[in-house]
C-alpha cells in the first residue's frame, strides 16, 4: 500500500510525540490493568488469615447464634462462598457503616468453634485489587479520584490517535514487515521490530481499550448530554428507579436461609455460580438480599461477575439488571461494553487472554520509550560523540524510574497488604503509602544513578520483592502455617506461578544488564 511519503513523515512525528507524552502513563494503566484481572483472587489470597470456613449447612445455626448474641451484625452482611460447590462459607457482618460501599464500618466475623460458642472477632477485610485497579484507572496519579480519571481520559483520546498513526505508519511496509522481527547488534531495528509486531498483532484489543476508556472517562458528560436532550433532567429518577428493591419485613413468613436462598435461586437460574450472598437492612425494616456471582455463558459487568436481588421470603428473582443472561436487552448491551473493557466474558481463557494483552500493552508503551532513547543515541553517536541532551537524560531516568516503579510498587503493596491482614492491621492506607513510597523511591533512583546502573539496580528491586509473593504463600502452606485456610484454588496457584516466572525475569534482566554495564565501564 503506497501513502505519499511527507504524510507518513508528518503522522511518525505525531506517534513519536504522543507516545512519549502518554507511554509512561500507559505503562502504569497497562500494568496495572494486567495485574486487576486477578483481583478477586488477589483479596481472597490476601485476607484469607481471618476468614473460617464453615460448612454452608451450618450457616442457619450459625444465624441463630449471631442474631441471640450480636444481632447488629444481621443488619448488613455477607456470606462469602470459599469454594466452587458452595459447600464451606464465611461469614463477614458489618456494624456502624453506611451506604452500599459500608463506608465508616466495623467488619466482624463470627464462627462457631468445637464447643458450638459463638466467636467474633474484629477484622480488617483488604481490598488490594480494587486499590491496584484505582491506580489502573487514575494511571497512577494521586490526585483526586475524579480529576485523575478526567486527565486519563484526555491520555486515552492521545494513545487512540497513537494507534492510528501508528497503523498508518506501519501500512506501507506491512507486507515486508509484518512478521518479521530482527534480532542482531541493531538495537533500534530490534525494538521497532518488536514494538510493530506487538501492536499489530494487538490492534483490535488496543482499539477496544481505547474506546472504553474514554467512555468511562468523560461518563458524566456523556451523562449530561442525555439528561438534557433525552430525559429532560430527570436521569437522577431514572438512576433511583434502578435501585435494588427492598423486601417488607413479615411477622408470620420465614426468612430463607442462605442455602435456601440458593436453592430458589438455582432453580430459576441453573447456570448462575453463586460467590456470596449478602443480606442488608433496607427503609422502614425491609430487608435487600443478593446474591453476587458469576455466569459463564455470559457476559458480565465486571470481574466479579454480577448480582441478583432476591425476595428474603420466597427466593423469587425481584431485579435482574444486573444479572447474566437475565438482563433487558438495553442492560445486556451496556454489560457487553464494559465485559469488553475488563474480559469478564469467556471465562477462565478469557482471563488469561486479557492477563497476557495488558502485559504486552506494557511493554508495547516500555519499547515505545527505548526506541526513541535508540535513537537519540545513534543520532549522537554520528554526531562526534557529542553529550547527550538534557531531555534525553531525563527521559532515560523517568522510563527506568516510573517502570520499575509501577512493578516494585504493585508486587510491594500485594506483599504487605498479606503480612499485615495475618496481623489484623487494616492494609488498605498503609498499601497505597508503600506503593507511592518505592515508585518515589524507584524513581529518584533512576534520577541519581546513571541509567545503566539504575536498570539493573532496580530490576533486581523489583524482581526480590515479586519473589516474596510466592515465597510468603509457600512460607504460610509449607512453613509457620502463615493462612489458617492455605490458598489451594488453580487460580491462586497460577497467581504464585506467573510472581515466581516474574521475578525470575526481573533477576535475568538485571543480571545481563549488570554484564553490560560492566563491559561498557572497562572499554
Amino acid at each position: 500500500m503506497k501513502i505519499n511519503t511527507s504524510l507518513v513523515l508528518l503522522y511518525k512525528e505525531i506517534h513519536t510525540w504522543v507516545g512519549i507524552v502518554c507511554g509512561l502513563f500507559l505503562f502504569i494503566a497497562f500494568y496495572a490493568g494486567a495485574i486487576t484481572m486477578f483481583s478477586p483472587a488477589i483479596d481472597q489470597w490476601v485476607q484469607n488469615d481471618f476468614l473460617h470456613p464453615a460448612p454452608m449447612q451450618d450457616t442457619p445455626a450459625l444465624l441463630t447464634k449471631i442474631q441471640e448474641q450480636r444481632s447488629d451484625l444481621l443488619k448488613n452482611y455477607t456470606i462469602t462462598l470459599m469454594d466452587a460447590d458452595g459447600s464451606k462459607s464465611a461469614f463477614i457482618g458489618y456494624a456502624g457503616g453506611h451506604g452500599r460501599r459500608n463506608e465508616g464500618a466495623s467488619a466482624f466475623t463470627a464462627f462457631l468453634d468445637d464447643a458450638n460458642t459463638l466467636q467474633v472477632q474484629k477484622i480488617n477485610p483488604a481490598h488490594t485489587g480494587e486499590i491496584i485497579n484505582k491506580i489502573h484507572q487514575t494511571i497512577g496519579l494521586p490526585f483526586n479520584h475524579t480529576v485523575s480519571e478526567f486527565i486519563m481520559g484526555w491520555v486515552a483520546l492521545l494513545y487512540g490517535l497513537a494507534l492510528i498513526t501508528g497503523l498508518i505508519i506501519f501500512l506501507p511496509g506491512l507486507k515486508k514487515n509484518l512478521f518479521a522481527v530482527r534480532v542482531g547488534t541493531n538495537k533500534k531495528k530490534m525494538w521497532l521490530d518488536i514494538h510493530n509486531v506487538l501492536g499489530v498483532f494487538s490492534l483490535p484489543f488496543h482499539l477496544i481499550i481505547a474506546l472504553t476508556s474514554v467512555t468511562f472517562a468523560f461518563h458524566d458528560v456523556f451523562y449530561a448530554a442525555q439528561d438534557a436532550l433525552f430525559y429532560h433532567h430527570d436521569l437522577n429518577k431514572t438512576f433511583a428507579s434502578a435501585r435494588p428493591p427492598a423486601t417488607p419485613i413479615s411477622k408470620t413468613e420465614h426468612v430463607l436461609s442462605p442455602p435456601e436462598l440458593l436453592n430458589a435461586l438455582k432453580a430459576q437460574a441453573p447456570n448462575f455460580q453463586p460467590t456470596s450472598v449478602s443480606a442488608q437492612a433496607g427503609p422502614h425494616g425491609s430487608l435487600i438480599t443478593q446474591v453476587h456471582g458469576m455466569d459463564l455463558h455470559h457476559p458480565m459487568r465486571s470481574l466479579a461477575g454480577g448480582f441478583v436481588t432476591l425476595d428474603a421470603y420466597t427466593g423469587a428473582i425481584t431485579q435482574k439488571d444486573y444479572m447474566p443472561s437475565l438482563q433487558s436487552t438495553s442492560s445486556a448491551l451496556l454489560t457487553s461494553f464494559f465485559a469488553l473493557h475488563f474480559g469478564s466474558f469467556g471465562g477462565t481463557a478469557m482471563l488469561w487472554a486479557y492477563f497476557i494483552l495488558g502485559a504486552s500493552g506494557a511493554f508495547i508503551f516500555y519499547s515505545g520509550n527505548i526506541l526513541w532513547l535508540e535513537t537519540r543515541r545513534k543520532k549522537g553517536t554520528q554526531a562526534a560523540q557529542m553529550p547527550p541532551k538534557l531531555s534525553h537524560k531525563i527521559l532515560s531516568s523517568l522510563t527506568v524510574g516510573v517502570t520499575s516503579g509501577c512493578i516494585a510498587g504493585t508486587s510491594a503493596m500485594v506483599l504487605a497488604a498479606r503480612w499485615l491482614s495475618h496481623y489484623n492491621q487494616s492494609p488498605d492506607v498503609s498499601s497505597v503509602i508503600l506503593y507511592y513510597s518505592v515508585f518515589s523511591l524507584c524513581v529518584a533512583w533512576a534520577f541519581i544513578t546513571k541509567p545503566h546502573y539504575a536498570s539493573w539496580h532496580l530490576l533486581g528491586f523489583c524482581g526480590l520483592i515479586t519473589l516474596g509473593i510466592p515465597l510468603s504463600n509457600l512460607w504460610g502452606t509449607y512453613g509457620a502455617q502463615l493462612s489458617a485456610t492455605s490458598v489451594t484454588g488453580t487460580t491462586e496457584r497460577l497467581i504464585d506461578l506467573i510472581a515466581a516466572l516474574a521475578a525470575c525475569s526481573f533477576l535475568f534482566m538485571a543480571y545481563k544488564i549488570r554484564l553490560k554495564a560492566l563491559r561498557a565501564s572497562q572499554i
